[in-house]
């Protein structure tokens, strides 16, 4: 665990890094990704049967969200409301429940990188896409739909945490100057009186996953799911 979450520590430095250099030019859909995480199957990682195991493609999963969340600004707010009590919004994300499908072995040693984004969104949650990649091959070797919450506090100085809805979290970055925006038109949109909204944000979303359609509403049959839906549907 010591040495997950110290390569964890080092991804989310690195994000830091590179949001930080970036953050002039960051534009709005890169709040969604893709986010591409390098790394590779350590001695820790395999089991008896010499392939990564099971349990540490959830991890490998867990890796590439936090460097997400580094690249794309959201632990800069986070952060900021956690060293801040006075601020509302979301503090943390839980991933409330994931979908896992194992499709390739790993070997020790081989190089691999995690595919990460935020496809789709609904009042609740915000549903992360992971597809981890052999990097020599660039064959699919698992993917991942997970469904995350939110946490945060809705009034100042409140420990008790609650769900924030998605298009709020997204709203907070945009309000904060995370991102900027494509062209000078958008941008004149964005004021308090007319905030963004998660209609709008949707056709910055990469084309959402029609398996993750599938498991979102069999999960939750009465959610209304904002995403970008592939042409060919």
């Amino acid at each position: 665990m010591f040495r997950f979450y110290t390569k964890v520590a080092k991804k989310v430095y690195t994000g830091l890094t590179e949001y930080n250099k970036n953050k002039n030019v960051n534009m709005i859909n890169s709040m969604f990704g893709p986010c591409k995480t390098p790394t590779k199957v350590g001695f820790f990682d395999i089991d008896v049967n010499i392939h990564m195991n099971n349990a540490k493609f959830l991890e490998a999963m867990e890796l590439g969200r936090w460097d997400f969340c580094a690249r794309n600004g959201m632990l800069k707010v986070w952060y900021g409301n956690i060293r801040n009590k006075a601020n509302v919004g979301a503090l943390f994300p839980v991933i409330a429940s994931c979908n896992l499908k194992f499709l390739k072995q790993l070997k020790y040693n081989e190089k691999y990188y995690i595919k990460t984004s935020i496809t789709a969104v609904d009042d609740k949650y915000a549903y992360f896409e992971q597809q981890l990649y052999k990097t020599k091959s660039n064959k699919c070797a698992a993917k991942m739909f997970g469904k995350t919450a939110l946490l945060g506090r809705t009034e100042p100085y409140s420990s008790n945490f609650v769900v924030i809805p998605p298009s709020d979290v997204f709203q907070d970055m945009i309000d904060k100057k995370i991102f900027s925006f494509i062209n000078d038109e958008d941008n004149d949109n964005n004021n308090n009186s007319n905030p963004i909204t998660i209609n709008d944000l949707a056709k910055f979303m990469p084309p959402v996953d029609n398996d993750l359609l599938e498991w979102i509403k069999l999960d939750r049959p009465k959610s209304i799911v904002i995403c970008n839906r592939n042409d060919d549907e």
